[in-house]
């Protein structure tokens, strides 16, 4: 990953129902991981979280798939920042923000 210094944020998922196994924030230019050895069959899915705001549909991203997790080393070398990461993350509208809402009596947000 050559992300200049930026927050990454590592995601290990289950290829069959998307469910994140393990999950890593880190920075740096040149990465190396250190993972559970026994997660088995995962995919990554990658996140240049420009904003630090958490994953969102404008970070770019990218995704492996089929990454075998075991006891051995494992090179990957250079990941594409090029996926649509949509079928594994429910991303909001980028103009709301939840957090900030005002709550009604009832517990509505406004």
């Amino acid at each position: 990953l050559d992300n200049l210094g930026k927050l990454v944020l590592i995601d290990f998922l289950l290829p069959k129902y998307g469910e994140i196994q393990y999950g890593l924030v880190c920075r740096g230019t040149d990465i190396r991981l250190l993972v559970p050895k026994m997660l088995g069959l995962v995919h990554m899915a990658v996140f240049i979280d420009e904003r630090e705001d958490g994953p969102s549909s404008n970070d770019p991203m990218g995704l492996y798939e089929d990454l075998e997790i075991n006891t051995e080393s494992i090179n990957l070398g250079t990941i594409e920042l090029n996926a649509s990461l949509s079928r594994y993350y429910s991303f909001t509208d980028e103009t709301s923000h939840p957090i900030d809402a005002e709550l009604t009596p009832n517990g509505e947000a406004q």
